[in-house]
């Protein structure tokens, strides 16, 4: 394993050097190149201060845990604590095959593809409890302060909740849907949540200890595997096998698709870069199969 740190990994400057002729034949290359120069200007800034390279074993889950910590699979598929600024490894947990993490408050709440539900203190990085779930872990979802969703293979939920603060308890358990869920997210309507399956993108409430499916149902039949909630309640949202994102309204109009013209496909990650000044600087981060890219959804382009 090769750890580097930000002195090392992401401090360089590419514009160091260049006199006024070598900006202005910059600045006339065109909209691709602006984008460009945004998109490593914007990345420059939100970097990591540790930054982890496992040879011959790609990452599968990464997370940030407040400001200070990340976590990490390693090539052993335990979950390695890295600490912001320092190359030195914090911990490692007893945790295989991370697939989801989520941070409530101090509790770091982890599923894996072995069926398991683990609560960690976020501070300690102690695994507090366990609990095995119906199925493989896609996604958490926060319900409340002490409440969390887990969308699961062959459309099983789980919700749980923390009881004295380091106690696990399944509170509803169900097949709700028939694809896999990929993403759970809450919506801007009370109570509501959104889900990308395996054959479309539902909607349903959680009222009374248990999740209730609404009437609408978007890309029906098509892998939705990222969804990201956007302002006046439209949604960002891939789907698996096809290259770019789509915005999607809920009031019957046609899904509007923003072309990759990389045609990249298989999205693992949408991210808002800014979310608390979203309406001012309207981008998103977005991980496929093949790239990191920058969306600019006010000109709708990648």
């Amino acid at each position: 394993m090769q750890i580097l740190d930000q002195e090392q990994f992401g401090d360089t400057n590419e514009d160091e050097g260049l006199d006024d002729a070598d900006i202005n034949i910059e600045l006339e290359q065109g909209r691709s190149a602006a984008a460009g120069k945004l998109q490593h200007a914007l990345f420059k800034q939100t970097a990591p201060h540790v930054h982890c390279q496992y040879v011959g074993q790609a990452a599968r889950h990464m997370n940030t845990i407040m400001d200070d910590f990340i976590v990490v699979v390693n090539s052993d598929h335990k979950v390695d604590v890295f600490k912001r600024g320092d190359a030195r490894k914090l911990k490692t947990l007893d945790i295989d095959y991370m697939r989801y993490s989520l941070l409530v408050n101090n509790l770091l709440f982890i599923g894996t593809e072995e069926k398991m539900l683990y609560l960690v203190d976020a501070l300690t990085f102690e695994i507090l409890d366990r609990m095995m779930t119906q199925s493989f872990i896609f996604t958490i979802c926060k319900v409340d302060d002490c409440t969390v969703a887990c969308g699961e293979y062959q459309g099983f939920v789980d919700v749980v909740r923390v009881r004295n603060s380091d106690q696990l308890v399944k509170v509803y358990g169900s097949k709700l849907l028939t694809g896999n869920i990929y993403k759970i997210i809450k919506t801007d309507r009370p109570n509501e949540f959104c889900f990308g399956c395996g054959n479309g993108m539902f909607f349903g409430s959680f009222e009374d200890q248990k999740f209730n499916l609404g009437e609408d149902k978007i890309f029906s039949g098509k892998y939705v595997t990222q969804i990201c909630l956007l302002p006046r309640g439209t949604f960002l949202c891939s789907i698996w096998n096809q290259s770019g994102v789509f915005l999607v309204e809920r009031n019957g109009r046609k899904p509007i698709k923003v072309e990759d013209p990389r045609y990249n496909s298989h999205t693992t990650d949408l991210k808002p870069l800014f979310p608390e000044n979203f309406t001012e600087l309207p981008y998103v981060v977005a991980r496929n199969k093949n790239s990191i890219n920058l969306i600019d959804l006010r000109n709708r382009h990648i």
